[in-house]
């Protein structure tokens, strides 16, 4: 066993006392790549036992936050695209790796901010945690991004459709994310809503665009939204 690969052992036992002592003795291995292509801390955070103790060890030794894997994706990005025990301690992880330096609106190859990557996954509470620190909740997809139906499309159109919406929206429109601001393509999210329902009719979209709708027209009508008053516009002018 080569000792990136051993790092890489104790990371998954969660021996914080061996991974300490093989960044110290050998300090080029918290930026050694993996054969996958990441970092130790990139490893770190995406094992599906992480622990913030061994997240903390790795930038405490000097890791780069905000290196960049072949597809662009940042530490901070990998620390949202895990399942099952690993998101016990989102919360943690992602107010470590800001704390530390992450860059919030960084994009990886398909030019998702970790926000948009929390959205398109899915992951309510890691959409509640970047939000919460200061994620930027009206980026825009660019036009090569996937998928497809969200290209060129805002973060919160991409979460019309996450089957999270009645988690993920409300907490977006909390955080001042704009229901009128326009796409690539220059429609705001209902516009947005009727193409889907017109122009993307498969069962996948059955009911979801409605609900998602639903959800945004309903936290409008009971909070004041800036977009509104911006625009001099009522509440009841978008009929609900």
């Amino acid at each position: 066993m080569n000792d990136v690969d051993e790092l890489r052992a104790a990371i998954g036992q969660q021996d914080v006392c061996a991974v300490r002592r093989l960044v110290d003795d050998s300090p080029r291995l918290v930026e050694a790549i993996d054969r996958n292509g990441l970092t130790a801390l990139m490893f770190a955070v995406l094992h599906e036992q992480r622990s913030v103790e061994v997240v903390s060890a790795i930038i405490d030794a000097g890791a780069r936050i905000n290196t960049q894997s072949s597809d662009g994706y940042t530490a901070l990005h990998c620390s949202i695209d895990v399942t099952g025990p690993a998101r016990l301690n989102a919360e943690n992880v992602i107010t470590k790796l800001v704390s530390a330096g992450a860059d919030l609106e960084v994009r990886q190859k398909y030019g998702w901010t970790p926000l948009i990557c929390a959205v398109v996954r899915n992951r309510p509470v890691e959409v509640r945690c970047l939000l919460a620190v200061g994620a930027q909740p009206n980026a825009t997809l660019p036009r090569d991004s996937v998928p497809a139906f969200s290209a060129g499309r805002t973060a919160l159109m991409a979460a019309l459709t996450a089957p999270a919406c009645a988690e993920i929206l409300p907490a977006m429109l909390q955080a001042g994310a704009d229901p009128f601001q326009r796409d690539e393509d220059g429609l705001d999210l209902f516009s947005y809503a009727n193409m889907l329902r017109s122009d993307w009719g498969e069962w996948r979209f059955s009911g979801v665009v409605d609900r998602g709708e639903a959800i945004v027209r309903a936290w409008l009508k009971h909070n004041r939204h800036p977009s509104i008053d911006a625009r001099n516009q009522t509440v009841s002018w978008l009929q609900f």
